[in-house]
């Protein structure tokens, strides 16, 4: 079993490579949640990575199914036979954590995996909702279901998910993911293969367009979730900028190296 610190170490590194904006957001928590949301955003990481990866549909259920199983043995009496190092991390925490909010994000993980894609954009906010609210909640606070401002965060989080879906296009391509719902395809009677296709640029920019006139940000709220909405303002804002095509070469270099948004938030939170 590897040590507490490569627990750690390997949370810190999973989140890093899969999502910098989470990555960040993560080093700029309270210091008593980092290790807590690094272990719950890793075990997201890798729940995203069976579809991301695996393409044969069995094998992607069985994947999922192993992690509902490790996770089960985290909360009952076999917690020796946990070796991988994010349910090592998340046993620290096994007393506040609980078993249905973990089993729920792998279902709703899984339901994308099976549907592949959303018929429109109600499904893709009930996506983000069913993923990202109990995530980010259950990271940051110790009683989620009496916080005050639940239904504002789940605004802001549907702004940064939709921010971010639309900033990593290039990249959903590369994978045969499609978060575009469809019915905003087939208004513009196109696949999502046309979509993805380099010629179909005035298309695409014309449905990022509409993607992000459908969002909402600049709320008042506390210091986490500031940053993320600062964060949605400033990925719509580089849309924009670059006439909202995503394959714009500044866009891709912007989304890779993030750096210089982050940098700003640890100046004025720090």
């Amino acid at each position: 079993m590897s040590s507490p610190e490569d627990n750690i170490t390997y949370c810190q590194n999973c989140v890093k490579n899969f999502n910098k904006d989470l990555y960040y957001l993560c080093l700029l928590a309270p210091t008593d949640k980092k290790e807590r949301a690094m272990a719950l955003f890793a075990l997201h990481a890798e729940l995203t990575k069976v579809y991301t990866r695996v393409s044969e549909n069995m094998l992607g259920l069985i994947r999922y199914q192993w992690w509902h199983d490790e996770i089960d043995k985290c909360f009952q009496s076999q917690t020796n036979q946990v070796t991988h190092p994010i349910l090592c991390q998340l046993l620290k925490y096994k007393k506040s954590l609980s078993k249905k909010v973990l089993f729920d994000l792998i279902n709703s993980h899984k339901s994308f995996y099976q549907t592949r894609c959303f018929q429109n954009h109600s499904e893709l906010k009930n996506y983000a909702q069913s993923i990202f609210t109990p995530l980010f909640f259950h990271s940051f606070y110790k009683d989620p279901q009496n916080t005050l401002f639940y239904r504002k965060a789940e605004q802001i989080l549907n702004s940064w998910f939709l921010s971010y879906i639309l900033m990593t296009v290039p990249y959903h391509a590369q994978m045969s993911i499609q978060f575009i719902p469809q019915d905003i395809l087939d208004k513009h009677s196109i696949t999502i293969e046309d979509f993805y296709n380099q010629n179909n640029k005035k298309i695409r920019r014309q449905i990022v367009k509409e993607m992000v006139l459908q969002s909402s940000c600049n709320h008042k709220s506390t210091k986490i979730w500031k940053i993320l909405d600062k964060t949605s303002i400033a990925h719509f804002h580089v849309l924009k900028k670059y006439h909202y095509d995503p394959y714009h070469p500044a866009i891709i270099s912007y989304f890779d190296k993030p750096w210089h948004i982050w940098r700003f938030f640890f100046r004025h939170f720090f």
